[in-house]
C-alpha cells in the first residue's frame, strides 16, 4: 500500500513537472513569434510576403523609373528605409524591367546601411544571380565588408527576414564570402585581404591546419603585399599555440623554424622577423619546461638514469632557454647522489 502511494505521488509530480515545462515552452514560443511582429508597426520590406498577401499600400502606383528616382533621392539623403521600399517596389513588381538589376543592388546597399549585413548578403547574392550582372570592384568590396562584419562577431537573423532577433553566428557565411572574393576576378589587393582574413578567421575558429594552408597562400600568391609578412607572423603564432598544447610534439618547432626561414628569405629586413623569432623562443621554453618536468618526475620515482636523459636532452636541444641552469643543477645533484 505504501509503495503504491509513493508511486502515485511520483507520477503526479512527474505529470505536474511536464505540464509546467510545456507551459514554459509554449510561452517562449509565443514570445518568439510575437516579438518580431512587435518590432515593426508595418511591413518593413517585401521579403515576408513575396506579393501573395501584400497590403494594398505596397502595390505599385507609379512607374519603375519614378520609384528608382525617388529611391535614389532617399538614398542620397541617407533615408535608407524609404529608399529600400522604393527599390523594393521595382525588384518585387517589375522583375523584367531594365532597372531591376540596379534596384536589386541598391536593396543590398540599403540593408547594409541599415545594419543588416545578412540581408545585404542575400540581396547581393540575388543580384549576382541575375543575367548580365556587372561584377564590379565595388560589389566585391561591399561583400568583403559584409564578411568582415560577420568575422568580427556580427550575428545574423534566425530567419532571413527583417524583425527577427539576430542570434546566429555568421562566421561560416564570412568564410564563404572570403572564398568567393578569392576565386572571383576581383582586385589583387582585395584578394590578398580576403585570403588573409579567411586565414585569421580559421585561426579564431581553432581550425589551425586549414588556417596555416590559407595563410601560406598569401605569401605564395602575393609575396609583395603588406599582408605577406603578417601571414608569416600569424602562422608562427599558430605553431606556438600548438606547441603549448602538445609540448611533447617537436614537429611544431620544426615547422615554425621553416616558417621563420621562409620569412627571412622573402622579407629579410621586415620587423616581423623579430616577432616570429620570439614565438620560436616561447616554443623552446615550453619544450624545455616539459623535458625538465619529466626529469623531475623520474627523480621523484628514484629513476636517476632516466631523469638524466631528459635533463641532457633539454640542454642539448634548447641551450638558449631559462631551463639550462635548472637542468645543470639537477644533473650535478644526481651525479653526487650516484657517486
Amino acid at each position: 500500500m505504501t509503495n503504491s502511494l509513493f508511486l502515485f505521488y511520483d507520477d503526479a509530480l512527474l505529470l505536474l513537472s511536464l505540464r509546467l515545462a510545456m507551459k514554459v515552452i509554449l510561452r517562449a514560443l509565443c514570445l518568439f513569434l510575437v516579438l518580431p511582429c512587435g518590432c515593426y508597426a508595418r511591413v518593413p520590406s517585401f521579403e515576408p510576403f513575396r506579393g501573395a498577401i501584400a497590403p494594398n499600400r505596397y502595390t505599385p502606383k507609379h512607374s519603375p523609373e519614378l520609384y528608382f528616382e525617388m529611391g535614389d533621392k532617399y538614398f542620397q539623403a541617407k533615408k535608407f528605409k524609404q529608399a529600400l521600399l522604393c527599390f523594393g517596389m521595382i525588384t518585387h513588381h517589375f522583375p523584367e524591367h531594365a532597372l531591376h538589376p540596379k534596384a536589386q543592388f541598391l536593396v543590398g546597399l540599403c540593408y547594409l546601411e541599415m545594419g543588416h549585413p545578412d540581408l545585404a548578403d542575400k540581396a547581393l547574392t540575388q543580384y549576382q544571380e541575375l543575367a548580365d550582372t556587372e561584377y564590379s570592384e565595388q560589389l566585391f568590396a561591399i561583400k568583403y565588408s559584409i564578411a568582415q562584419s560577420f568575422a568580427n562577431g556580427k550575428r545574423k537573423n534566425i530567419l532571413p527576414l527583417e524583425g527577427f532577433p539576430k542570434l546566429l553566428k555568421a562566421d561560416t557565411d564570412a568564410l564563404r564570402i572570403f572564398e568567393e572574393i578569392v576565386t572571383a576576378p576581383s582586385d589583387a589587393d582585395l584578394k590578398a585581404s580576403a585570403l588573409y582574413a579567411k586565414g585569421a578567421l580559421l585561426f579564431a575558429r581553432k581550425e589551425y591546419s586549414e588556417a596555416i594552408k590559407t595563410l601560406k597562400k598569401v605569401s605564395l600568391q602575393f609575396p609583395s603585399h603588406s599582408l605577406s609578412p603578417e601571414s608569416f607572423t600569424l602562422i608562427a603564432k599558430i605553431h606556438c599555440l600548438q606547441a603549448l598544447q602538445e609540448p611533447y610534439n617537436e614537429q611544431y618547432l620544426q615547422d615554425a623554424r621553416m616558417n621563420a626561414a621562409a620569412l627571412r628569405k622573402q622579407h629579410p629586413n621586415h620587423p616581423s622577423n623579430t616577432e616570429v623569432e620570439n614565438y620560436i623562443h616561447h616554443m623552446c621554453e615550453a619544450y624545455a619546461s616539459c623535458l625538465y618536468s619529466t626529469g623531475r618526475f623520474y627523480e621523484k620515482k628514484r629513476k636517476a638514469s632516466s631523469a638524466k636523459i631528459y635533463y641532457s636532452i633539454a640542454l642539448e636541444n634548447f641551450p638558449d632557454t631559462s631551463y639550462v641552469a635548472k637542468c645543470n643543477k639537477r644533473l650535478e645533484r644526481l651525479s653526487k647522489q650516484m657517486s
